[in-house]
């Protein structure tokens, strides 16, 4: 993700999750846009900050796999 970001930095104004500060840490140098990290470093963590129950709702009326 840091290596694409890198790439297309100035394009990039969206969200990105990750699962622990030292998964955001590479990438919140590059990011332009807004980097999240969970709570705990879980699977359940970072669910609930994607939108199970965290505060992040996903946008409604886009699928999502």
């Amino acid at each position: 993700m840091a290596r694409f970001l890198l790439e297309y930095e100035d394009l990039w104004d969206g969200t990105i999750f990750c699962i622990s500060r030292a998964a955001a840490q590479p990438i919140s140098a590059v990011a332009g846009g807004q980097v999240l990290v969970a709570q705990y470093p879980t699977e359940n963590a970072l669910i609930a900050l994607v939108g199970g129950d965290g505060g992040y709702p996903l946008p409604s009326g886009k699928a999502h796999a």
